[in-house]
Order: C-alpha cells, then sequence, then structure tokens
C-alpha cells in the first residue's frame, strides 16, 4: 500500500514539472562534432625511359665521356626536382649533367626531358656504368620518381697512341704533298712547252693522239667526236669564234676575213656536216673516217706553214 502511495506521487511530480524544464534541456545538449575528412595522397608522375645512348664508345682520357638518356613523362608533374643519381662506377667519375626539355606535338601534357650525363675517365682502359637510377621528388618532397637506366661501357685510350698515329702520318702526308707539288711542277713544265709551241702544233699532237687511239680500239664514233673536237677547238681560238654562241654565219665572217671566201665556206660546209655525222645515226665507215682525219690534220698542217 505505501509502495502504490509513492508511484501516484511520483507520478503527480511528473506531470507538474513545466515544459521549459525540456526546452533548456535541449538548448543545452553538445554540438556535433565535425569529422574533417583527411587530405588526398599527393599524385606521383612517373617518367618512362625512351633512349640510352652514347655517341661513341671509345674515348680518349681526357675527352668528356658523354651519356644521353631521354625520358618522357606522362603529364607534367607539379614542383618536381631532380635529385642526385645513384649510381656504380669503374673507372669514371661524374662531372656533371645537363637538362633541355621539349613538348609533344600531339599532346599539350606530355614532354621530353634529355638529360646528358658527363663522366670522367680515371685512367686508360675498360671503364663502365655498372648501375645507374635517376630520382626526382615531387609535392615537396613528399613523393619521389625513380627509373633505371641500362649499363654502358666505354674504351678509354691513352692519348699516345693518337700522338703514334701523328708521327705515322705526318711522314706519310709529308710525301702525299711532295708528290703532288712534284707533279704540280712536272704539269707546269708540261705547260710551258705547250705554251712555247703553236696552236697548229698542239692541234697536230691531239689528233696524233686520237688516230692512235682509233687505231687500237676502232671506235668510229668516239674518233669522230675527236676530231669535231679538235677542228672546233682550233677554230675558236684562231678565230676568236664562241661556237655556243654563234652560229656558222657567224663562223663563215670570221673565216673570210682571215682566209679567202672559198676555204670559209668550204670549212663550214664540213663543220655541218660532221655536225649531221655525230647526230643523224648513220652508219661510219673507217676509210671515211681516215679521209676526214687527213683533210682536218693536212688543213691545220698547211695553217702552220702560212
Amino acid at each position: 500500500m505505501q509502495i502504490r502511495s509513492l508511484r501516484v506521487l511520483f507520478f503527480i511530480m511528473w506531470m507538474t514539472i513545466p515544459a521549459s524544464f525540456f526546452a533548456f534541456a535541449e538548448d543545452t545538449a553538445p554540438p556535433p562534432i565535425n569529422v574533417e575528412a583527411p587530405p588526398p595522397s599527393p599524385k606521383i608522375v612517373s617518367p618512362s625511359l625512351e633512349s640510352a645512348r652514347s655517341p661513341k664508345t671509345e674515348y680518349s682520357l681526357n675527352e668528356p665521356i658523354i651519356y644521353e638518356v631521354k625520358v618522357r613523362w606522362p603529364e607534367t608533374p607539379e614542383q618536381v626536382r631532380m635529385g642526385s643519381p645513384e649510381m656504380e662506377l669503374d673507372n669514371l667519375e661524374l662531372i656533371g649533367v645537363g637538362a633541355e626539355t621539349a613538348s609533344d606535338a600531339e599532346s599539350t601534357s606530355v614532354f621530353d626531358q634529355l638529360l646528358t650525363l658527363r663522366f670522367k675517365a680515371l685512367h686508360p682502359g675498360e671503364a663502365k656504368i655498372n648501375s645507374l637510377t635517376l630520382t626526382w621528388s615531387q609535392n615537396d618532397g613528399l613523393s619521389t620518381s625513380r627509373l633505371k637506366i641500362p649499363a654502358q661501357e666505354f674504351k678509354i685510350v691513352n692519348q699516345k697512341s693518337y700522338l703514334f698515329w701523328l708521327v705515322l702520318i705526318f711522314p706519310l702526308a709529308g710525301l702525299a704533298l711532295g708528290g703532288i707539288y712534284f707533279k704540280s711542277k712536272s704539269s707546269q713544265k708540261k705547260n710551258q712547252a705547250e705554251a712555247n709551241i703553236s696552236l697548229e702544233e698542239l692541234i697536230q699532237r691531239k689528233l696524233k693522239n686520237v688516230k692512235s687511239s682509233w687505231d687500237q680500239n676502232q671506235n668510229h664514233q668516239v674518233f669522230l667526236i675527236e676530231i669535231t673536237k679538235n677542228l672546233q677547238d682550233y677554230l675558236s681560238q684562231k678565230l676568236s669564234w664562241n661556237q655556243g654562241q654563234e652560229d656558222y654565219n657567224a663562223f663563215q665572217i670570221k673565216a673570210e676575213k682571215l682566209w679567202d671566201k672559198k676555204e670559209a665556206k668550204e670549212l663550214r660546209e664540213l663543220l655541218q656536216n660532221l655536225e649531221f655525222k655525230r647526230y643523224s645515226g648513220s652508219e661510219l665507215r673507217a676509210d671515211e673516217l681516215s679521209s676526214l682525219f687527213q683533210f682536218v690534220y693536212s688543213f691545220v698542217e698547211h695553217k702552220k706553214m702560212v
């Protein structure tokens, strides 16, 4: 009975609590906690190896050794910085690294990077890049890209070997220059000897050589060409006739001033006949060519005596 009375009393007290009490409780509740998402991980851009080569594999001792490495970046990384190469070398010392960049014509984001590594050999003999790894730091050093480069071997030659070749070559070069000099002097003497003879004698010598060659090989076409050429050379020098710019009418006029009209006409007809035979493709007879040679040779001989 006493317990029941207490329950009734508690119920009456609960019902008499003002509503403001509950509003106060809601106002004093703690604010919600805002949990921030963790920042995204920095993006890492890694290059790929396009090529690695050296212009040559043999260097002299004091000559810089070049190793060119071309890498391609799929996109432009942010705040990228190249680190010191990690390498294992035999008989080599790294003395510098140069870098050049070039954009891809087909893509605005892709670009190539050409790295030129320069090494110095320590002594003659074999030299080798056993291992080479290039590194780049990105995002203020929070991430790193690494690229392994193929090994490369070199042969280092002592400069004395080049000196040996120079010592060997210079005497040979001197002999060659001496031969050229004596040949030049011989040619000058020959030219001087030719300058002391008349134009007619010079043309006759050439005609004799042409005839001697024809007697051996019996090449009628070449024989005809050489006879014509020597006759034209003689007339061009004798009459100041430019056969490339002046026609046969101009030739005849000039020939009449030096020789008689009949002879000038015969020479014009001869030149026209020779030109026809050269380009007509007609068959050339040996007796006809022999007569033609004798006529030209006798004509030049006659002018020598005039």
